[in-house]
């Protein structure tokens, strides 16, 4: 019995679809971890996925220069948080030159009668935490969002960033415990600091 084959349009060919890189069926399968990877640093769904198409972007742009890493993974994720970070770090700085929003404004309140100010104070205390991520050296804050953030296993952790596992948890313990020494300071510094 013979099989009936697909229609296809004038410009398709059998060998047309059947060429599809290997690189880039992995970069399209791999687009959800790098939204969600953008997501943890953006906070924002739009803007992480196009962080990822970016980084996607990027990959093929290596390839067609014929320098595709050995890992593709790993690469498009160290390279979509590099660019989630670049943009939160831009983002910022924008925020630093604007007005803050008023804790009348309900997004800014919270939902559900929560008190204004304790919500406020929570958003400030979420945006001095991100202030200070942003500030830790490469390493430490690329392995901080991905285990912290994201959620990640220390050995997929040390295979996206081509390092040992060992240092990926060095650098998890060192961002965290920076965090703390820089975040303390702050709640002293705001009058926050807790009951000994």
């Amino acid at each position: 019995m013979q099989r009936a084959t697909p229609r296809r349009s004038n410009d398709e060919t059998p060998a047309a679809a059947s060429e599809i890189p290997a690189w880039e069926r992995d970069a399209i399968a791999f687009r959800g971890r790098l939204v969600s990877v953008a997501s943890r640093v953006l906070r924002n769904r739009t803007d992480a996925e196009e962080t990822a198409d970016e980084a996607i972007a990027r990959l093929a742009k290596a390839a067609s220069a014929s320098r595709l890493p050995d890992d593709v993974e790993g690469w498009l994720v160290r390279t979509a948080l590099r660019i989630a970070i670049d943009a939160a770090r831009t983002r910022a700085r924008r925020r630093r030159h604007l007005p803050v929003v008023a804790a009348s404004d309900p997004d800014a309140a919270g939902r559900a009668g929560d008190d204004p100010r304790a919500s406020a104070e929570r958003e400030e205390l979420r945006e001095e935490v991100w202030r200070r991520v942003l500030e830790l050296p490469r390493m430490r804050r690329q392995v901080v969002v991905l285990r912290d953030m994201e959620g990640m296993a220390f050995a997929d952790i040390a295979r996206c960033l081509g390092i040992r596992e060992s240092t990926a948890r060095a650098h998890a313990w060192a961002g965290r415990e920076a965090l703390r020494r820089k975040l303390e300071r702050y709640r002293r510094k705001q009058g926050l600091a807790r009951d000994a």
